[in-house]
């Protein structure tokens, strides 16, 4: 009887320890997400020759992406609204204007936010 009381014991002592751990980790995701969030908040820049977009990000959940292209003639310009959840390293945009759900890994490094493959440079 003594036996089996102490491995019940030690049984609710292993799953009372179990969730602390787990706790933390999902702790230390929300505190990375936290700080994406407030690291990608501001205006990038990507600049590829004759072209070159501007992203706005804001702290409410929304972004403006603004491409300027050279059509052989002339600059045109498009303006784009969006709104976006970061889970981790994912960024989750939806536009504003088609509904379309798009995925998308980023990475901020200094002044750098690297996404879709090419460099944004914070202005």
């Amino acid at each position: 009887m003594k036996r089996i009381l102490k491995l019940l014991l030690v049984a609710m002592g292993l799953i009372m320890f179990v969730p602390s751990f787990s706790s933390c980790k999902d702790k230390e995701k929300e505190e990375e997400s936290e700080y994406a969030k407030s690291s990608i908040v501001g205006t990038w820049k990507y600049t590829d020759g004759e072209e070159y977009e501007l992203i706005q990000f804001k702290s409410d959940g929304t972004f403006v992406l603004i491409s300027k292209y050279y059509n052989g003639d002339d600059y045109d310009s498009e303006t784009t609204s969006f709104t976006y959840v970061i889970n981790g390293s994912t960024l989750v945009s939806k536009c504003d204007l088609c509904g379309e759900i798009t995925d998308h890994t980023f990475v901020i490094s200094g002044n750098i936010l690297y996404l879709e493959g090419k460099e944004y440079y914070r202005q």
